[in-house]
């Protein structure tokens, strides 16, 4: 190996520094994380799960208003909800498994925001200029607070695009880009790539977390409409647990011919 020698280390050296002050000043000209008004982030993190005693339509649906539809909406929708009670006595809350975009004819995500008005328990992390929301199923809604503005024109996904800020002790975050494959929620109700959604997260008090929503689709919709959620601490060690949501033939057969085979080695 070649010895470099002393001025070889002293040029490394003079270029790193060179290299941590331009960095020094590219991060001052650049964006900076916003924080609450007391300059501390607030602290969301934790294992959130819904609280017990919430009713079936409460825990799958973001409010007991049905929101005003266009009508091509509201004519899919009542298609969505007919025949529930003879069909699927065991889900009458649900909308039609036949409908459901994550169980029929594909096996699909629950996308954003439906993962809130489903049973999944959720880990909420924090890192700075990031707040992660990882789910059961999955999912993982990825926040940024590190005061980017949104992109423009990017692939239209079943989670979006979520940007977030600091208002207080409230994170407030700005969802749109979504993909109309998905229902807003597991009740049925539909939604176009218009869909923007703000949602407005804070803790209320250690062990219980609120979040307020607003649905904006003025192709769906004939006004905006608001829903709430609140999760309660789940205390503990807790771990995400990895489910399935629906049967899909392929991913059977992989398990039954490799995973399973692979384990009983």
């Amino acid at each position: 190996m070649r010895n470099r020698g002393m001025s070889g280390l002293r040029g490394g050296f003079l270029a790193a520094m060179a290299m941590a002050v331009l960095s020094g000043v590219v991060l001052a000209q650049g964006p900076r994380p916003s924080a609450g008004a007391s300059g501390q982030v607030p602290d969301l993190s934790g294992f959130w799960i819904r609280p017990e005693g919430v009713g079936p339509r409460q825990a799958l649906y973001f409010t007991t208003e049905e929101p005003a539809m266009l009508p091509w909406a509201a004519k899919k929708y009542e298609v969505i909800r007919k025949g529930l009670n003879s069909m699927t006595t065991d889900r009458p809350e649900y909308g039609h498994p036949e409908f459901d975009p994550s169980q029929h004819p594909y096996c699909m995500p629950f996308g954003f925001p439906r993962v809130f008005a489903y049973s999944d328990g959720f880990e909420i992390v924090q890192v700075p200029g990031r707040v992660y929301i990882n789910f059961e199923s999955g999912a993982i809604q990825r926040i940024y607070t590190d005061g980017r503005t949104r992109a423009k024109g990017p692939p239209l996904t079943f989670m979006g695009q979520s940007i977030g800020r600091w208002e207080g002790d409230t994170l407030v975050v700005e969802t749109t880009d979504i993909n109309d494959i998905t229902w807003l929620d597991s009740m049925g109700h539909l939604h176009t790539d218009a869909l923007r959604v703000e949602q407005r997260i804070r803790r209320i008090d250690h062990d219980t977390l609120e979040m307020d929503f607003l649905f904006d689709d003025p192709k769906t919709y004939s006004k905006p409409w608001k829903g709430k959620r609140v999760f309660q601490l789940q205390k503990g060690n807790e771990t995400l647990y990895d489910y399935f949501l629906c049967e899909d033939p392929t991913r059977q057969e992989f398990e039954e011919n490799v995973l399973n085979k692979k384990e009983g080695q």
